[in-house]
């Protein structure tokens, strides 16, 4: 993970910046976001990929 402000490497568990001591908690909100809207895309995903073979296959067999 990188600082937003100075660009330096910083750990994930960090709470400031060792180099410009910005706060991070910020960024830490920010990926739990993106987390959570990546697993929802992914979830909506499976479920229409799932949708889409059932009717395929569904129609194969008529």
């Amino acid at each position: 993970m990188y600082c937003k402000k100075c660009g330096c490497k910083i750990d994930k568990d960090s709470v400031y910046c060792d180099s410009c001591g910005a706060s991070l908690m910020n960024n830490k909100s920010e990926l739990k976001e993106k987390k959570a809207s990546k697993s929802i895309l992914l979830i909506i995903g499976l479920i229409l990929l799932g949708l889409i073979l059932f009717f395929v296959f569904g129609a194969l067999k008529k």
